[in-house]
């Protein structure tokens, strides 16, 4: 452990709480999962690099106005909650409302969707209530009343980071492993990913 991070911070129980919540299913593996499944781990690492930035960047606000956050939160929170419960609500919807026409594809229109893919990883992390109670939670209780400098927690937000790139990438190759399965059981795995979605959707909305 780093000489800047304090003996008495439960390092190990925030880090063993920490694996279990990004492991565990929820909006952002679903997604990574689903668009690996529909276009391979290639075409999910845009949407994986989105979520990864502004999951950093959420726990970094969270960490650097923890007080002030904590205010303002609970005042939003439905709003944040409704939104993001919307967007888990179409993509389990989207499969069944609109058939796939399969085209070529140019470079021009492949950076696009990057760009596009990148963009909705990274604002589902500041709709997902989930995350940002999670990132307060964690961090008013088990970091700062332990550390008293900012580069004990910018360590503490890129460790955190790379829990959740291991566990994005874990959902992602998931899904793009078993890509010929999911193609052969097209419609029972679209109900399946729906109920999923669904599921997270009203995770959200339970908060």
């Amino acid at each position: 452990m780093p000489e800047f991070i304090p003996e008495s911070m439960p390092m190990l129980q925030w880090f063993l709480i920490v694996c279990g919540a990004v492991f565990s299913p929820g909006p952002n593996n679903i997604t990574a999962m689903n668009k690996a499944r529909l276009g391979g781990y290639r075409g999910a690492l845009p949407l994986i690099c989105g979520c990864v930035t502004g999951f950093f960047l959420v726990l970094l606000l969270c960490a650097l106005f923890n007080y002030t956050l904590e205010g303002i939160i609970p005042n939003v929170k439905k709003y944040l909650a409704f939104l993001g419960a919307l967007y888990m609500v179409w993509m389990a919807l989207k499969p069944f409302l609109f058939k796939k026409k399969h085209k070529d594809i140019d470079s021009n229109t492949l950076k696009k969707q990057d760009k596009e893919l990148f963009a909705i990883g990274f604002l589902m992390q500041f709709i997902n209530p989930k995350v940002i109670l999670y990132g307060l939670s964690l961090m008013s209780t088990m970091v700062l009343p332990y550390v008293n400098s900012i580069y004990p927690l910018l360590f503490i937000c890129v460790i955190w980071t790379f829990t959740s790139v291991a566990s994005l990438n874990c959902w992602a190759l998931g899904g793009a492993l078993f890509q010929k399965f999911f193609a052969k059981y097209e419609m029972g795995v679209n109900v399946f990913m729906g109920v999923l979605l669904f599921y997270c959707a009203a995770s959200i909305l339970s908060i």
